[in-house]
């Protein structure tokens, strides 16, 4: 290989790895490499050459970086994402209720359910994961709270349901007919703490009352329950449920 080749090729690597890493640090070994390693033959690239490397080089590292830093991904069929607006469903194939699956789970004695309507981009339930759920955030009032308090009127509570499918309506149900902006659908299984139908909680409810989400996404033309979950940089995992199967 000529040498001029040879040094043009370095030289491009050499830059790719300046643009991907950071900047700072890796600039001025950058700037060492050039004068150690090629003395008197980096110069043979004019600028516009070099350039034309680094843009070529730098967009196939971008298509090369692990799929965690990618919008969407499928890894054994599981879908890694930082936000979940790609896999919504549209508003209008939630109006038909009999389109939407059942969740494929049963009443659970240590578990109630909580269905929400989040914002598409993920950040409501990245709070909720780790600040747990805030009882000056409902719109509704206590009744019949689970703990057997007596609670001054108008104090605010936080509902569950013991039945999943109850939970389901809630999460999925459009709040007027011209509802057109996507929404990320969630049921929350809960710690248990009552034994009513719908269970009031008039005080926040801490993230580790929180054992696992549920969401309601797209696959392939099809509406798919499965498992959200969140890891500590903020990124979502999705892991639909087998069908017929208990999760």
């Amino acid at each position: 290989m000529p040498l001029q080749f040879k040094t043009i090729f370095l030289t491009g690597c050499l830059s790719a790895l300046v643009c991907v890493a950071a900047p700072n640090a890796y600039a001025q070994k950058w700037n060492f490499l050039k004068k150690g390693l090629l003395p008197g033959k980096v110069q043979i690239l004019t600028a516009a050459a070099q350039s034309k490397i680094k843009r070529a080089l730098v967009r196939a590292a971008l298509l090369n970086r692990p799929s965690h830093f990618r919008t969407v991904t499928r890894a054994v069929n599981t879908y890694s994402f930082i936000s979940p607006k790609r896999l919504l469903p549209k508003p209008l194939l939630l109006r038909n209720r009999d389109r939407i699956p059942p969740l494929p789970l049963e009443e659970n004695e240590k578990v109630m359910f909580r269905g929400m309507r989040l914002d598409a981009d993920g950040k409501q339930l990245r709070h909720i994961l780790r600040h747990g759920m805030e009882v000056s955030k409902s719109h509704y009032t206590c009744y019949e709270p689970y703990d057997g308090r007596s609670y001054p009127p108008g104090t605010k509570a936080i509902y569950a349901a013991l039945n999943p499918q109850s939970a389901v309506f809630f999460a999925t149900s459009l709040q007027s007919s011209t509802d057109e902006k996507p929404f990320l659908s969630v049921v929350f299984h809960l710690k248990r703490v009552g034994w009513g139908v719908y269970v009031s909680v008039p005080h926040d409810i801490p993230p580790s009352w929180i054992y696992r989400v549920s969401a309601l996404f797209r696959l392939n033309g099809q509406l798919t329950w499965g498992e959200l979950k969140m890891d500590r940089d903020g990124y979502f995992t999705f892991t639909p449920y087998s069908a017929g199967k208990q999760p």
